[in-house]
């Protein structure tokens, strides 16, 4: 009897071993066959966009190489190397998704930046933040590229509440921008606001690259009606050197039409040399570089018409002063 109870036993583990493991051992070479098929796809996927995109001197680089990198990092140089690999914004986002849904990829911060400027060139404003949402849910942060060009296609889209909080994120700050918003005691709401200009007036992680980022921060406060953090951007801009737009001035000027004055007086004479100076500083490289293609008498012979041109110039306004000397009657 107990010989018998051994064998059923035996019987049952060798039934639970080699029967109930075999689906779990098939599930997972079906799985690898699919991740295998799948990103033999996208290589034919690739094969293809070489074929038919503009041999640049990065596409032939890349096509010398590319049956032998990962499939991530593969995606990642095409959408890089951008509209002359992939064509458009359409077919990269294409591709970026072939790699993340189907072949389950994780693409780095990287490819959603060039991603990103490819959408923002071709005005796919609305796309340009779905990448940044769609990064975000693969819980990675946002480069300082990416956030300044998401602030550009918010700006577009004149979501001036999204430009101010995506400004607030690149400059490293938790200051509440949404301020504005809150429902509640006027002193709680002051305190806050006073906590989020004293944060601002800091530069923080914020460089002279970031001076477009500052200039739609300016216009999302202005449109916003928001004073106090326009003051304190006005003060960062300074201190960054960056000088003010047309756009700029004309958000300060509707803040004041309506009596908030504050602005306008934050304003310094620097603030305007600085705008004249950006205004007219590329015609004056232009004729610069204009006068430096000449040739040396070329030079020469304009150097002497503008001086004989000066010399005129005095000696009629020297003679008009001597005809119009009053004279004396005793004479």
């Amino acid at each position: 009897m107990f010989a018998f109870m051994l064998i059923a036993h035996g019987l049952t583990r060798l039934y639970l071993t080699q029967f109930h493991a075999l689906p779990t051992v098939r599930s997972r070479s079906a799985l690898a066959v699919a991740t295998t098929t799948k990103t033999a796809a996208l290589y034919v996927t690739m094969d293809n966009l070489i074929r038919c995109s503009e041999r640049s001197p990065s596409v032939r680089a890349l096509s010398k190489r590319w049956t032998t990198m990962p499939p991530g990092e593969l995606v990642e140089n095409a959408l890089i190397i951008g509209r002359s690999l992939v064509g458009n914004f359409s077919h990269g986002f294409a591709l970026l998704d072939q790699a993340e849904d189907a072949v389950g990829l994780g693409l780095s911060q990287r490819a959603y930046a060039a991603l990103m400027l490819l959408g923002q060139a071709e005005q796919e404003h609305i796309q340009v933040l779905g990448l940044l949402g769609r990064l975000r849910g693969h819980d990675i942060d946002p480069s300082p590229s990416m956030l300044r060009t998401a602030m550009s296609a918010a700006a577009e889209l004149e979501d001036w509440g999204a430009v101010s909080r995506l400004f607030s994120e690149l400059a490293g700050s938790d200051s509440p921008v949404e301020a504005l918003e809150l429902i509640g005691p006027p002193d709680v709401i002051d305190e806050l606001r006073t906590a989020a200009v004293c944060e601002t007036d800091d530069a923080g992680r914020l460089t002279a690259a970031d001076a477009d980022a500052l200039r739609l921060a300016l216009r999302a406060h202005c449109a916003r009606g928001d004073s106090a953090l326009v003051v304190s951007t006005l003060r960062r801009m300074r201190k960054l050197e960056c000088a003010l737009t047309t756009a700029n001035y004309a958000g300060l000027i509707r803040l004041a039409s309506i009596g908030n004055m504050s602005p306008i007086r934050a304003l310094r004479t620097l603030d305007l040399w600085r705008s004249l100076s950006s205004a007219f500083e590329p015609q004056l490289f232009t004729i610069l570089n204009m006068v430096t293609r000449l040739t040396r008498s070329d030079r020469e012979l304009i150097l002497l018409a503008v001086f004989a041109t000066l010399g005129s110039t005095m000696l009629s306004v020297m003679l008009t002063a001597a005809e119009g000397a009053p004279r004396d009657p005793f004479v």
